[in-house]
């Protein structure tokens, strides 16, 4: 595998819920290792401070002792990723104090297969916008690419050339918080094991997602949703929410409700339904994917009293929309998104619209942590954008040609 040869391996098991996997983890290049003689004194030390904050709330998150002696490791890209959020912060702020709302157009560029690329001037740096026409978007786990893939990245241009090939996909992003064990920078996350037989697939949903991944017919375990909506399985903490699994703590608030993508007389169209409509909804042969957004923002909810309640994230996720009467997708991530509330981007959000024709139906929030941007297809190959260095993630989503949903979902069931 040339994954290997690029990258350091370790091996270690993931435990969650009692729920046990032997992985091995790629590691990309100048990740850090200490001499095995000092690694007894360092952690006597450690243990001390760590003990002190494990399972404490700090900066929306609940430390975990195992989470941190983990992420030790990629100490030297977790500084780059603080920089870039101090920078990002600063900025922020004063575009707030300044009224600095300055966006433009300033390029584009257009694919084969209804795929363009749109740049865009946000101050202070520069959003890629990914346009997808007559796309809709299909949720996917890592391990329906590939049965002993747990978690993923975007160095992982070999997962990307396979999941884009094997689903008939014309890009990937982000879905929804991977779990906490796979914090940090693996390139790619695997199945330590000989035993042929797959694990069972809530075992493999609850262990890696912190979050709730997207459904698709091949993952309709109403059990797992029906859990994960009472946060059985939450890890995200923020200040009032304690056990988190999108951005409110209601359980069917206007700011986090799914969305079905579903066909209806040869069309396929997108409509928000509540969380109870959404479990009914598993199942039906016209459904063809439930997007579970972290958050969700439309015309009717952005001045919505809870948006002042969630916290400030580093914000990318998709607009869906039509464009005379077709589904269409943008994806969108920069490094100008650092820090702020989602429903801020709403002024952005309908400019994207205005230049590209795009009639505005919600923009879905994904992951707000590291890892953000997109693998794409630009007709020839697979491209990448990816402001800020990723965490290893395991939930995506697609984005498909209506013309190929069949086959992309032909193609699920028989990888998993």
């Amino acid at each position: 595998m040339r994954l290997a040869s690029l990258s350091r391996t370790r091996r270690f098991r993931v435990t969650k819920l009692g729920i046990d996997f032997p992985v091995v983890a790629y590691d990309p290049p100048f990740v850090l290792t200490l001499p095995s003689f000092i690694k007894p004194f360092l952690r006597r030390v450690t243990d001390a401070i760590l003990d002190s904050v494990d399972g404490k709330v700090i900066f929306d998150k609940k430390i975990h002792k195992k989470t941190l002696l983990e992420l030790s490791r990629y100490i030297h890209f977790q500084v780059v990723i603080l920089f870039q959020v101090v920078v990002g912060i600063f900025f922020y702020k004063l575009r707030k104090a300044l009224g600095l709302n300055l966006y433009f157009n300033i390029s584009k560029k257009q694919y084969s297969r209804g795929v363009g690329r749109l740049m865009y001037y946000f101050f202070p740096g520069l959003v890629s916008c990914i346009l997808y026409d007559e796309h809709i978007p299909l949720s996917f786990m890592a391990f329906q690419v590939d049965g002993k893939t747990l978690a993923t990245s975007f160095r992982d241009f070999d997962f990307a050339k396979k999941a884009t090939g094997r689903l008939n996909l014309s890009g990937i992003s982000v879905l929804a918080w991977t779990s906490n064990y796979f914090l940090g920078y693996p390139t790619r996350i695997q199945l330590d094991s000989t035993n042929s037989k797959k694990p069972s697939l809530k075992d493999l949903l609850i262990t890696t997602a912190a979050s709730i991944p997207g459904y698709n017919p091949q993952i309709a375990i109403k059990s797992f949703y029906r859990e994960a909506f009472k946060r059985q399985y939450a890890e995200e903490s923020f200040p009032g929410n304690s056990q988190a699994i999108n951005f409110s703590s209601m359980s069917d608030s206007e700011i986090t409700r799914p969305i079905t993508v579903f066909k209806r007389r040869g069309k396929y169209r997108f409509e928000i339904i509540g969380q109870r409509k959404a479990l009914s909804c598993m199942g039906k042969k016209n459904v063809v994917n439930i997007i579970f957004p972290i958050a969700l923002l439309t015309e009717n909810n952005h001045k919505s009293s809870e948006w002042q309640s969630t916290p400030q994230k580093n914000v990318s996720g998709f607009i869906l929309g039509y464009k005379m009467g077709k589904p269409v997708s943008v994806s969108m991530g920069s490094t100008s998104f650092v820090r702020l509330r989602v429903n801020e981007l709403l002024p952005f959000i309908k400019k994207v619209c205005s230049d590209t024709g795009i009639k505005f139906f919600a923009y879905v929030h994904t992951d707000d942590g590291g890892a953000v941007g997109d693998f794409y297809f630009d007709g020839k190959k697979v491209q990448r954008f990816s402001p800020i260095w990723g965490h290893c993630f395991s939930s995506m989503v697609g984005f498909v040609n209506t013309a190929k949903v069949q086959k992309s979902l032909s193609a699920l069931k028989k990888n998993y």
